[in-house]
């Protein structure tokens, strides 16, 4: 007569925690590499957005002003396409002219709009890919004759109050990702 063999309880905790340990690196892992995917993302855009107003210096003759640390916005007709920009809490539009229409212009050919579209809320305004808000302060407090953008990172607090003074050392040990 045959006899059929079970495997003890012990055996199947044995197993068990074994394959638990496992699903644990692995979700550690995957984690892991879509944060640093969202980091990379993130620093992407800041250097995107680096290049169009350096270049809108060099065609416009000046860089976007604000008052402080301020959102990006963007606003789309019905079809989808940039109507509007606000930086630093002032409008530039396809209507402007002279340096203003040429910045607008500038920012708008320049970025992979698509993409823009993809990361700014139904606010408009342009976001990291957490879903934090990029912010723009020109001149800068880190970068004094040019402008500073910032995202708070995956954690989504900056590290330092930015209506404060802050210096490039503030940053140094955070998640904040930026351009200075």
């Amino acid at each position: 007569m045959k006899t059929t063999r079970f495997f003890t309880l012990v055996e199947l905790l044995i197993a068990t925690a074994i394959i638990a340990v496992l699903a644990g690196i692995g979700f550690a892992g995957y984690s892991f590499a879509v944060n640093s995917g969202r980091e990379s993302s993130t620093k992407s855009l800041i250097h995107q957005m680096t290049t169009v107003f350096d270049t809108c210096q060099n065609k416009a003759g000046f860089y976007p002003v604000s008052n402080g640390f301020q959102n990006i916005v963007f606003t789309f007709d019905s079809n989808g396409i940039p109507s509007k920009v606000a930086i630093g809490g002032v409008e530039y539009s396809k209507t402007d002219v002279g340096g203003k229409k040429q910045l607008f212009d500038t920012v708008t050919k320049m970025l992979d709009m698509e993409n823009i579209k993809s990361m700014c809320g139904t606010d408009g305004i342009l976001r990291d890919s957490w879903g934090n808000e990029i912010k723009y302060c020109c001149p800068g407090k880190i970068n004094k004759t040019k402008y500073d953008i910032i995202s708070s990172g995956a954690d989504g607090a900056f590290s330092k109050d930015l209506s404060s003074s802050v210096t490039k050392d503030d940053f140094a040990e955070c998640d904040d990702i930026h351009n200075f």
